[in-house]
């Protein structure tokens, strides 16, 4: 795996923690920025904006139940 995809990953789990424990409205981009160690800039290399974060987040806790 490239080291973008790794970063892209790290980023999608970390906040998949954070909108499972505070919902959508509860996280904002700062804490997704603490918890995943990365500047803002960083993530928006690899996103677009918040929403996309909560949709692929969602997607890999899906995925992350359904393997169970």
């Amino acid at each position: 795996m490239k080291k973008g995809e790794q970063t892209r990953r790290h980023i999608i789990s970390k906040s998949a923690e954070l909108f499972n424990l505070q919902g959508y409205a509860g996280v904002s981009l700062n804490e997704i920025t603490n918890a995943t160690g990365f500047q803002k800039g960083g993530i928006y290399k690899h996103f677009v904006n918040k929403d996309e974060i909560a949709m692929e987040a969602f997607e890999y806790a899906a995925e992350t139940v359904l393997r169970g």
